[in-house]
């Protein structure tokens, strides 16, 4: 099995977080579709493995006319042998979509949303200048649900200036009564680059601080716990099993196509990277040329992305996997770095499985980092 990424980098609007890819030039929309369709046609030979998950991804997807998502979706079907139980993702917007538009992607075969939410306070929507209010996002959830979505995702953010506890903990109580079954959290990352980050240098805002952040923390993992969410990574939490197949087949290192400007992709044991230039990317797409980078990872990189993949989830890492996937030297040093921490409330072992406790969770960037070869 093996998964398609597809980035769709275009945003009618640059929210002041965002660090991923994007472009405001909608009028290429019309050029970029043209290109992903012959990039998608010059990559069939990538692997010879059925597509367990094809997933839209961006910027911002759902600003592609639905008659170019029927066009892309035509062309993967062409060109790959997708299987009968595929799921197929999208994010929206919730300022994009309206229940005729559910209608017509569900008819495609889409059948699992990511609804970037990310909060129902009209201030902190502001704020984040996101261009959707709480009513809108609202609606978005109730069209979806009323166009036969069973799968459907949203996104929230926390730990942003200025937000009190009692805002995300309003936020998840709204959520948790359109009984959706998935959820992902993101403690806001101010990146250089964004607006955030331009504000932070200047000394126009500050972080929020480790403290503050652990409340923000402890609040979201009570809250899951009173409410039925099952914490699978770091960010995302499942009722029912409803986990994200796509990102699980990224942690898991399923191998997976990426397609479009600042996609990346992975055969199993190489990485390749496509250039972070629409323009050029529009210009090149049927030829090798834009991959601005071919990674080829030895022993010790693949080691690393292992133990920074499987540890982000509930089922850590596989001793037994290190043994046999690496070495003994591996497996080694792996329990000496664990050792470090047998006595802490950060890391459990159970049945040969190393894994981060909740609290082990909110310090996950350290300890993961402990564990690399170098």
């Amino acid at each position: 099995m093996a998964g398609i990424y597809i980035h769709v980098p275009f945003c009618k609007r640059i929210c002041y977080y965002c660090d991923f890819y994007k472009s405001g030039n909608i009028k290429l929309i019309p050029d970029f579709t043209k290109r992903l369709l012959a990039e998608i046609r010059h990559r069939k030979t990538f692997f010879n493995e059925v597509i367990s998950t094809i997933y839209f991804g961006g910027g911002t997807p759902s600003v592609l006319p639905v008659t170019d998502l029927e066009l892309i979706l035509n062309e993967l079907r062409f060109n790959f042998e997708i299987n009968k139980d595929v799921e197929i993702t999208i994010e929206v917007n919730p300022d994009d979509v309206n229940l005729n538009y559910f209608d017509r992607i569900k008819q495609l075969g889409i059948n699992r949303l990511s609804i970037g939410i990310q909060s129902f306070n009209d201030l902190i929507l502001k704020y984040l200048n996101r261009r959707h209010d709480s009513n809108s996002a609202k609606k978005a959830i109730i069209d979806a649900k009323n166009a036969g979505f069973e799968n459907i995702s949203c996104d929230l953010i926390y730990g942003i200036p200025g937000q009190e506890l009692s805002d995300f903990e309003k936020d998840l109580n709204i959520l948790n009564g359109f009984q959706i079954e998935h959820l992902s959290a993101y403690h806001l990352g101010i990146e250089e680059g964004t607006h955030f980050g331009r504000l932070l240098k200047s000394g126009k805002i500050n972080d929020i601080g480790e403290e503050l952040s652990k409340d923000f923390f402890d609040l979201l993992v009570k809250w899951i716990s009173l409410n039925g969410f099952e914490h699978y990574e770091i960010s995302n939490f499942a009722k029912n099993n409803r986990y994200s197949i796509h990102n699980m087949n990224y942690w898991f290192n399923v191998p997976y196509l990426g397609l479009g400007p600042s996609a990346h992709s992975f055969n199993g044991t190489d990485r390749f990277y496509i250039e972070s230039n629409l323009k050029k990317y529009i210009k090149l797409a049927e030829s090798d040329s834009f991959y601005s980078e071919i990674d080829n990872l030895n022993l010790v990189d693949r080691y690393n992305e292992f133990i920074l993949l499987r540890l982000r989830t509930k089922w850590g890492i596989s001793l037994n996997d290190i043994k046999n996937l690496f070495s003994e030297g591996f497996y080694y040093h792996t329990l000496r770095i664990f050792s470090k921490y047998k006595d802490s409330n950060y890391l459990r072992m159970q049945n040969n499985f190393i894994y981060l406790t909740e609290e082990g969770f909110f310090l996950s960037d350290f300890i993961i980092r402990e564990f690399f070869f170098v």
